[in-house]
């Protein structure tokens, strides 16, 4: 009996697998009849299938299906039909943009599926194919779509009893909603008509719609809800639950003024606002970018408002790449009106449990409940109000999870210097932290290796012995000016102290500031969602070791010394390793293989500049005509890329003569880069290129502006990375060299390590599932049925080695865009 039961739910399960599988196969039919962004209709049509209004549809002939369905919505009488016709009229318009051949394709394709299957694992089949989708569209997929592992824990984290209300601004995909119980009621409101008539079908689909006001409405134009809606709620019309995912970083449109200042952020608007919709024992619950839990001004009165109210139940930190589609971290805010833990807040440290690669994550939910259930104080720490407020109401979690050490305070140590302002233009010396110094055995300050400059008034003056400190960035790269008469101007980034070396060696300190100690305790004050940054009092809190002034110099001449002889065995390696003789050769085999994609993307180029004058000669055709709406080049802008690729040949053959390509890096913007590197390796006939996407969200920096993505490298080494990656595309994913052939770029930050992230994914054939990025990057390994030498890959590893890049293949066999070359490159920092 027991195995008859086992191999039914073998069955069933093989039968659910093959209904998602057929289901999102069915895509295929669309391609190249619309968008890859209007692929959803066909959970429309799957919802029509489900409340069998498609079977009469399937009798119909292929030229009046659409005018049937029409019809049979109109009609269609059971739950609220109203609902069905508004979600209609919005999928109406995909459906007219389709073939009626297609559609009636899809109606015969979803009658097949099994009616009884569908009605047990509906919720499944529709959310399998919703995140399946979401992924597929990479970063056009937006931020709606919250992973159900990072849902559920929050759903959890309210503990909801039965029969309670719930209201849920900016609600996305409705992906709290369709998680509460059948007794409980969702009111939510979502802006963008294409995201709520997805939530819409979704809430459908988990059969929630009875208990749910889900409405497309402007959660800040239209804050609250009908009280007619209201009265549903009782005591007063307040909620047991009030919960939201604002979009991180939104600023308001028009100025709004709350009770704690002016509200900037979408963030600010729904705690301030949420607070006030909760009953007597209501909880609120926010996702939000970590700015708000430091950043100064308004917010930090609110914070201050929810500490002296003892309303902060728990403050959790996730890390990035957890979210869909950005790479920053985030937090979630717990306030509770009748929490049990008064007087203090939980500060959770959720980093640990979550695994996956760097913008693929998982979050083991199950887990981290199960540690904040039983108190796992290595994850978990209570802190009382008065501590918080001792810290100025900071929410940062890592600030709460320092290590003690023993030792002296930097502050007992050093002094700030507070410079003199510039008010007038003054030229000298000015120091920015792209200046300081990363060495703790080279660590002074030369100015003669800096030029004379304008200085700005936001500079100040400096004419003493400092260490100076970059309050921006990982890295605080102390740096030791010797003043000899003459002055500096520093950038309102670095941070000037002086020494105090009666009680301590300046070359202590300084490798004392490298100790990983040091460095823990510098990561628990930095503050920031992008490039990190350090407050001057929170470098002051730090503690180090003061032994006494003789045994730091010993110690110091300790280091000093093993550092010598680790440079001489460096030495000697790299003379070993400039021994190799058939490094030149290898070298020279990149150069030709490189050589010949230039050579290819300048004859595609050169017959799309004929093709496009073939087009335009009955036009008056200038230097400033549009050339290519999709990447929006004039004609002269498109020379001048073929010039440059020209310029790159030459180069390749300068260092084919010489056996040796010498690099000349630069700073230079890597958007810029991308948008060159596109407009050579164009080739219509082929492919076209998506628009970049950039995910702003990510180089956001707390309401300060945005990060600028600038990288140190040579162009004509990007250049090689991008042609290889295109070349691969090309002679690989391509295999029809007609069609809707597609190359995808998108740029993100990779907040926790500083780096840019490029990735640039085809929608061509599937690699074999065994090819990883050591096969490509190991000179000579190739796909199976690739014409290629094995060479590309290896190129493209050895030319991110020299910066300290990565690279990282994707092969999603179920993904629309199956290859992805992910590319990082770390950042310069820069003034913010």
């Amino acid at each position: 009996m027991l195995c008859i039961m086992i191999d039914k739910e073998v069955k069933i399960i093989d039968e659910v697998v093959e209904l998602k599988s057929k289901l999102w196969n069915s895509v295929n039919l669309l391609r190249g009849s619309i968008s890859i962004t209007d692929f959803h209709f066909i959970l429309y049509l799957l919802t029509l299938r489900r409340i069998n209004l498609l079977d009469k549809v399937s009798t119909a002939e292929p030229e009046d299906i659409k005018n049937k369905i029409n019809s049979l919505v109109s009609k269609y009488q059971l739950g609220d039909p109203n609902l069905l016709q508004e979600l209609h009229e919005y999928f109406e318009r995909i459906m007219y943009d389709i073939s009626d051949d297609v559609i009636y394709k899809l109606v015969e394709l979803f009658q097949e599926f099994n009616q009884k299957i569908l009605d047990e694992h509906f919720p499944e089949i529709f959310d399998d194919f919703l995140f399946r989708l979401n992924e597929s569209l990479g970063k056009l997929g937006g931020e709606s779509l919250l992973p159900k592992e990072v849902s559920r824990f929050i759903m959890n984290l309210a503990e909801l009893p039965n029969y309670s209300s719930v209201y849920n601004p900016f609600a996305g995909l409705a992906s709290f909603g369709v998680l509460l119980n059948d007794t409980s009621s969702y009111f939510g409101q979502e802006k963008n008509q294409t995201t709520w008539a997805l939530g819409m079908l979704r809430i459908m689909a988990y059969e929630k719609e009875n208990n749910s006001h889900f409405v497309c409405d402007d959660s800040i134009e239209n804050w609250g809800y009908d009280s007619s809606l209201m009265a549903e709620v009782g005591e007063n019309s307040k909620f047991d639950l009030v919960i939201a995912n604002p979009p991180f970083g939104f600023r308001l449109p028009n100025v709004t003024e709350g009770k704690f200042g002016t509200i900037k952020t979408a963030e600010h608007f729904f705690i301030e606002k949420g607070i006030d919709e909760l009953n007597s024992k209501g909880k609120l619950i926010a996702v939000v970018s970590l700015g708000l839990l430091f950043r100064a001004g308004a917010e930090q009165n609110l914070r201050q408002y929810v500490i002296e109210n003892d309303l902060i139940e728990a403050v959790i930190s996730l890390p990035g790449g957890l979210l869909p589609h950005t790479m920053i971290p985030f937090g979630i805010i717990v306030l509770n009106k009748s929490k049990k833990n008064t007087g203090s807040a939980y500060f959770i440290n959720g980093n640990e449990f979550v695994k996956g690669p760097r913008n693929n994550k998982i979050l083991d939910d199950k887990v981290l409940l199960e540690n904040i259930k039983n108190k796992d104080f290595q994850y978990i720490r209570s802190i009382s109000n008065e501590e918080i407020f001792r810290n100025d109401f900071n929410l940062s979690v890592p600030r709460y999870f320092k290590n003690v050490f023993d030792g002296v305070y930097l502050r007992d140590l050093i002094k700030p210097i507070r410079g003199q302002k510039t008010y007038e233009i003054q030229f000298g010396t000015v120091v920015k932290i792209k200046d300081l110094r990363d060495d703790k055995f080279n660590y002074k300050f030369d100015p003669n290796l800096n030029q004379q400059i304008e200085a700005l008034t936001s500079e100040q003056v400096i004419s003493q012995s400092c260490l100076l400190i970059s309050s921006v960035g990982e890295n605080v790269k102390p740096t030791y000016f010797n003043y000899i008469g003459e002055s500096i101007y520093v950038s309102s980034n670095i941070f000037a102290f002086h020494i105090d070396e009666e009680k301590v060696v300046i070359d202590y300190l300084i490798n004392e500031l490298y100790l990983d100690s040091s460095i823990e305790q510098l990561k628990s004050f930095q503050i920031g969602s992008g490039i990190p940054k350090i407050k001057r009092d929170d470098f002051l809190s730090i503690i180090i070791e003061l032994p006494s002034l003789n045994e730091q110099k010993a110690k110091v001449k300790g280091l000093r010394e093993e550092h010598i002889k680790n440079k001489e065995r460096e030495l000697v390696l790299e003379r070993e390793l400039l021994g190799i003789k058939h490094e030149s050769f290898r070298e020279f085999a990149s150069i030709k293989h490189t050589f010949r994609q230039y050579l290819n993307s300048l004859k595609s180029n050169v017959a799309g500049t004929r093709k496009f004058i073939l087009n335009n000669t009955d036009q008056n055709i200038t230097i400033n005509s549009i050339y290519s709406n999709n990447i929006n080049r004039t004609l002269g802008e498109h020379l001048i890329s073929l010039e440059g690729t020209i310029d790159s040949m030459s180069m390749l053959l300068t260092s084919a003569d010489e056996q040796i390509v010498t690099s000349r890096p630069i700073e230079v913007d890597l958007i810029e880069l991308i948008k060159e590197a596109q407009s050579r390796f164009t080739n219509n006939e082929i492919f076209h290129f998506e628009n970049l996407h950039i995910d702003l969200e990510s180089f956001s920096q707390d309401g300060d502006g945005q990060i600028a993505p600038i990288i140190q490298i040579d162009p004509e080494d990007f250049y090689r990375i991008f042609s290889n990656i295109i070349s691969n595309a090309v002679d690989h994913g391509f295999k029809n060299k007609v069609g809707n052939n597609l190359i995808r770029t998108s740029l993100s930050f990779d907040a926790e390590n500083l780096y840019c992230i490029l990735e640039v994914s085809n929608n061509g054939k599937k690699m074999a599932p065994s090819f990883t990025v050591k096969h490509l990057t190991t000179r000579g390994e190739k796909t199976s049925d690739s014409t290629g030498a094995g060479i590309g890959g290896a190129d493209i590893k050895s030319i991110l080695d020299k910066y300290q890049g990565t690279v990282t293949l994707k092969n999603e066999n179920e993904s629309t865009f199956p290859v992805t070359y992910e590319i990082g490159l770390p950042i310069v920092v820069f003034e913010i």
